[in-house]
Formats: structure tokens, sequence, C-alpha cells
């Protein structure tokens, strides 16, 4: 569900579509995890040598992982998400936990997958390549992730950070982006930003 026009933008995730991205992501993301995975075994030169039986072995153990995942995923009790921004703020609902924030209790914002976006210039080993491809797999059937790092309250806030999470869905990424970008500052996303002691509301 989402509804946006201009002074508002709500949209939900319920339950029943976090299982729907689940499943899909497996099969779709799955097969390139595996893949990393095996290029890793193989190409790291701390580990012995690896042998053919090795590389099925680790075929076999994480197709296990995955058919497992598919399974819990069934029973999961997720809880529903939430979001309603305007002009004034932006409430987040968890489950039973509701909760809102005015634009002037936040400093900036990031879009978590430029994390892995490849850096201009430089060649991308095999590794960064198919990690890079995931995530922007993981933007067509999940959407985005945002992060709103909060302003520091007092003197001892400024020893960690507090980010709430926002997650877009797929159709609507792009009008997400846009009304946080009208009411936040937008900060490139650095390795370092979720690094430290940090706090994670409704993540």
């Amino acid at each position: 569900m989402f509804q946006d026009n201009q002074s508002f933008l709500t949209w939900k995730i319920p339950p029943s579509e976090k299982r729907r991205q689940i499943n899909k992501g497996t099969f779709l993301i799955g097969p390139s995890i595996i893949g990393l995975a095996i290029i890793v075994l193989i190409t790291d030169s701390n580990l012995h040598v690896i042998t053919f039986i090795d590389v099925i072995w680790a075929f076999c153990g994480m197709s296990l992982g995955f058919i497992l995942l598919l399974i819990i995923n069934r029973f999961l009790p997720y809880p529903e998400k939430s979001y309603f921004m305007n002009d004034y703020g932006i409430t987040v609902t968890k489950g039973n936990r509701k909760k809102r924030y005015a634009w002037d209790d936040f400093e900036c914002f990031y879009t978590y997958s430029e994390r892995y976006e490849p850096k201009k210039g430089l060649a991308q080993s095999n590794i960064e390549e198919v990690r890079y491809n995931i995530f922007e797999t993981g933007k067509i059937i999940e959407g985005e992730i945002f992060y709103l790092l909060k302003r520091h309250g007092n003197m001892f806030s400024r020893l960690y950070k507090t980010i709430v999470v926002v997650h877009s869905q797929n159709s609507n990424t792009k009008s997400v982006n846009k009304f946080l970008s009208d009411h936040l500052q937008r900060k490139k996303m650095k390795a370092t930003i979720d690094m430290g002691l940090v706090f994670y509301e409704f993540k």
C-alpha cells in the first residue's frame, strides 16, 4: 500500500509482503551469494589447498541453508511496518511500537546502498562486483534502506550515533528519496557511518 501527494507520503510493509520479498530474494540472490562464497574459498591464500570435494561440500551446505531459510520464513511472525511523512516530520510504526519524529530531530540522511557502489576510476575485484550486484538486486526486490541520523541531544550523546531506519518499497523508492531530500540534508553513505557505537531504531 502506497499513497503519495504533494503534502504527505505513506506506505506499509505487511508480513505477507516481507515473506514474499525474502522468498524472491533467496531465489534471485542465493546463487550469487553461493558463488561469492566459493570465490572467497578458492582465492583466499590463508586457507589450505581447496579440492573439488571442498567446493561441493560448500555448495551443498549453503544450498541447505537457503532451503532452511525458506522453510523458517513461512512461520516467522514479522511485524507490520508503516511510515507516514509530511512537512512536519515522520511517523514510524513497527508492530505495536510507534514513534513520531520532527525533521529537526535529524542531522541528515543516508542511502544505505551507496555504501557498496563501485569507486570510480578503480578496478573492482570479482568479490566487490558480485557484492554490488547482490545489493542492486536486493533494491529491486525490497526497495531502499534509508538511515536518518539523529542530532546529538547532549554532551554524552556525542559518544554514540542513533539512526532511525526507514525501508522503502521498490515502487516508491524515488518518492521517498525525494521527500527526504526536501526536508533533510542528504550525505554520501560511507563504510564508517554505521561503525562504532551505533543504536538503531525501527531497524
